[in-house]
């Protein structure tokens, strides 16, 4: 598949003083945006996700010259830009293809200290869906010496709501991960199908 894709106006910004969390928007062009959203998503080979295969959530697979590899492609020639918003030199980046189901959740956590920066964007619009990060307390981190590290032990919603990203096509976030970076994909409500891209740095 050929297809021009110009790059679009980027725009990244902290959504606080930490300075490990921002908002991104519009990194995928506008031709691409157009071409995945007529993908068979349900045609597409797939995997499960590691750790999560219990849940409604397939890991598309992508080929040379597809829509989805011409969004990584377009996404790793960002990575100077996104690596100055950050702070950071970035060698590479590297993606997955989420298309997640009806009734897919995961409960407030954190991720593992495996995971070190992930940039998560929505592909699709999907009303009651998204990614809520909290503000967390420390005795609410329990640090043990598993594969995880890092568990969450508070409330199973935590009460202070540090920021809530909707699931709108061709925005999302960065998240550089540590302990204190609580987060939950809500979408226990979703009567639709929906796709994200997820991206290691």
């Amino acid at each position: 598949m050929q297809m021009m894709t110009s790059t679009p106006s980027c725009r990244i910004q902290a959504v606080d003083h930490r300075k490990d969390l921002f908002s991104i928007s519009e990194i995928i062009s506008q031709e691409l945006m157009r071409a995945v959203a007529e993908e068979v998503l349900d045609a597409r080979p797939y995997t499960k996700q590691e750790w999560q295969e219990h849940k409604p959530r397939k890991k598309l697979q992508r080929f040379p010259g597809c829509t989805l590899s011409l969004i990584h492609e377009h996404i790793a020639k960002q990575k100077d830009t996104i690596g100055e918003a950050l702070g950071q030199d970035i060698n590479s980046i590297e993606t997955a293809f989420w298309y997640d189901q009806e009734g897919f959740d995961f409960p407030a956590h954190i991720d593992n200290p495996g995971v070190h920066t992930v940039m998560q964007i929505y592909l699709s619009d999907c009303a009651h869906a998204g990614t809520v990060f909290y503000n967390i307390q420390d005795h609410h981190i329990e640090t043990r010496d598993d594969k995880y590290r890092w568990h969450y032990t508070g409330p199973k919603q935590p009460e202070s709501v540090r920021k809530n990203f909707e699931f709108k096509a061709n925005t999302g976030y960065l998240m550089i991960n540590n302990s204190n970076n609580c987060m939950e994909y809500q979408a226990w409500l979703v009567r639709e199908m929906y796709g994200c891209l997820v991206t290691v740095i």
